[in-house]
């Protein structure tokens, strides 16, 4: 049995949503490289240098799917595709379950390369987050507007990078503004209190509280000083 014999003997017991990565989402192209991969090993010696070529077919393709963990075909049925189809990320630390979740049940689906479930994935986000992920994709793309896009082009690892891109840049972006914030609020405070002084006024200016007729009544009250009596003559 050759390498690629091996390969396609291990394929035939895929099951679940390996099953459905392996037949439906994975393109053909990438297919096949994985099932004639190859690697060449050198070896040099004192008489003559040979070129021995080494096919590493099934560790390659048992690399490649590790990730892919197993289902149940049959599951996704009914109300299955309603939860599909409602299952949101409402906030970004529950993105590894969502991606997790849907994933494994898509997967199973013949039409889980259909541009609609890929467009279902991205809306299952939140809506602020979800439009920057798009315009990021608008932007890879070199395209104008997002109704260029087209998602059978995408596959959702390409999906799954560009939302870790701008989630990454969202972070340093939020990590930038407080640390400038701070300084900003330093270096305000330090200019105000140089511009103050050259101006004769105080370097912390006191807000003083007016006095209310209540303060006013307990003051008079506690020093004794109360309104005078009118003494008829």
């Amino acid at each position: 049995m050759t390498h690629a014999d091996a390969v396609t003997s291990l394929a035939t017991g895929f099951e679940g949503r390996l099953f459905g990565w392996w037949t439906r989402t994975l393109r053909l192209n990438a297919r096949t490289t994985i099932i004639n991969h190859t690697k060449t090993i050198s070896t040099t010696t004192l008489v003559r240098t040979s070129i021995d070529p080494s096919s590493f077919i099934p560790s390659t393709s048992t690399t490649t799917t590790t990730s892919q963990p197993d289902g149940n075909p049959n599951r996704l049925q009914g109300k299955e595709i309603s939860k599909l189809q409602n299952l949101k990320c409402k906030k970004l630390s529950d993105f590894k379950w969502y991606k997790d979740i849907f994933l494994t049940r898509v997967l199973q689906r013949a039409d889980n390369a259909n541009s609609y479930w890929k467009e279902n994935f991205l809306s299952g986000l939140s809506k602020l987050f979800s439009n920057k992920v798009r315009d990021k994709m608008v932007e890879q793309m070199g395209m104008s507007d997002w109704s260029q896009i087209d998602l059978n082009t995408w596959t959702y690892g390409e999906i799954i990078a560009t939302i870790n891109t701008v989630a990454l840049q969202l972070c340093n972006d939020i990590r930038l503004k407080s640390q400038l914030k701070k300084k900003q609020q330093l270096t305000t405070k330090k200019e105000l209190g140089s511009w103050c002084e050259q101006f004769g006024f105080d370097k912390h200016p006191i807000c003083r509280k007016r006095k209310t007729s209540k303060d006013i009544y307990r003051y008079r009250k506690k020093t004794g000083m109360g309104r005078r009596k009118i003494i008829p003559k």
